[in-house]
């Protein structure tokens, strides 16, 4: 059984004058509703972490020729020094 975060309900008024306070009640996996005139306008909720590494994400759709860090022939290496 999954807990449902806790919902908070805070007018507009309130979020402005406390924002950080309610970003970091969200980022610790609490609902912010942000209301107007009673009325829900508006989530403030956690953003989504990013879990997936970023080494490695190109394997398989880059493939490195064996012979990679051969030398270069003589007449390419000397339009580098030219």
């Amino acid at each position: 059984m999954n807990a449902t975060p806790a919902a908070i309900k805070v007018t507009i008024s309130q979020a402005r004058a406390s924002f950080s306070k309610w970003v970091n009640q969200a980022s610790e996996g609490k609902v912010i509703t942000i209301t107007r005139h009673g009325q829900a306008v508006a989530l403030l909720v956690a953003a989504e972490k990013n879990s997936k590494s970023r080494i490695g994400t190109m394997k398989g759709n880059i493939a490195v020729p064996d012979d990679f860090d051969a030398s270069l022939p003589d007449d390419l290496l000397n339009a580098f020094e030219a």
